[in-house]
């Protein structure tokens, strides 16, 4: 059927899910954009992290910006894994 014999129905109910295609396919970019950064960010804090804690203390002023990435990671996964399970 092409679009000028498609009815008004069928010609609204592709666009509607070209549109919901296009919205996941966004939502999909930025989690893995947010993967990218925070595999990234989470390698280099969790070094400095260990690298001061050799030197001072576990707890150190690394540690929560270490956490904070390694959670926004593991959160990204685990959304990026649900929007393509989809």
């Amino acid at each position: 059927m092409t679009a000028s014999t498609a009815t008004p129905r069928v010609r609204h109910r592709r666009i509607r899910e070209l549109a919901v295609e296009t919205v996941w396919s966004i939502v999909t970019f930025l989690l893995l954009a947010v993967r990218m950064v925070s595999t990234l960010t989470t390698a280099v804090l969790v070094m400095i992290w260990v690298i001061v804690a050799v030197k001072s203390d576990l707890y150190n002023v690394w540690f929560w910006p270490a956490v904070v990435s390694s959670l926004a990671l593991l959160a990204a996964t685990i959304l990026y894994s649900l929007f393509n399970a989809r």
